[in-house]
């Protein structure tokens, strides 16, 4: 390549720097540039969604006493992926990454009882029960690793 493509190439995609982080600060504008997140202003969408998963949550909850929803539940896959998500989007806040947790988001599922994180001896629980229910339905314990 010759050294002025270099330069044309190396000047242009500076300049597309420049606009990405022009760009980055409309939609982060409370983030330093250091890719640092913006936590209030990351952009949240399907609010309504969120909304209509917190009740299915509610619901849950009435029905099992708790808001602890496995992740691959029969019953609502959707709503076992959504919890799960939840607390990932909550740990990643904690640790200062983007995320579209808010604290009004916090503040709702708190206000129902749910857990950020799951103790230990209910996940080992949960999955125990899931082998029995296994074993049940396939007369045996060996589960293939895919399912």
């Amino acid at each position: 390549i010759e050294s002025t493509t270099v330069s044309a190439l190396k000047s242009a995609s500076a300049g597309a720097g420049a606009s990405r982080a022009t760009s980055r600060s409309r939609v982060f504008p409370h983030s330093d540039m250091d890719n640092k997140p913006a936590q209030a202003s990351y952009p949240r969408q399907n609010e309504g969604l969120w909304n209509e998963r917190l009740e299915q949550l509610k619901q849950y909850k009435v029905d099992h006493g708790d808001c602890n929803v496995p992740k691959e539940w029969s019953g609502n896959k959707q709503l076992g992926r959504w919890v799960c998500k939840q607390r990932i989007k909550y740990r990643y806040l904690q640790q200062g990454k983007e995320s579209s947790m808010t604290k009004e988001r916090i503040s709702k599922l708190e206000g129902i009882g749910f857990e950020w994180s799951l103790p230990s001896s209910l996940e080992w629980d949960r999955r125990f029960n899931e082998l029995k229910l296994y074993k049940a339905d396939y007369g045996g314990c060996s589960v293939a690793k895919e399912w």
